[in-house]
């Protein structure tokens, strides 16, 4: 069974140490991990999540929070 994880975080990049410091505490990995309000957009190319792959759908300037999905890496 997969775990699913869905979060509405508001500036992914101020609330990294956040998401950082959750996933350290679980004894399990979430399998996969969905963020919104992300915040990011093209000229942040170098986000990254150890253990993870990243899939985005970035912000154009002046339009809402966009996507991100964590997916664990095997």
């Amino acid at each position: 069974m997969s775990t699913i994880i869905q979060w509405n975080c508001h500036s992914l990049l101020s609330r990294k140490p956040e998401l950082v410091r959750f996933l350290t505490m679980q004894t399990n990995l979430p399998d996969i991990l969905c963020i919104q309000e992300s915040f990011l957009n093209e000229k942040i190319s170098l986000f990254s999540i150890c253990g993870y792959t990243i899939e985005r759908r970035d912000r154009a300037q002046g339009q809402g929070g966009k996507l991100v999905i964590l997916i664990k890496m095997d």
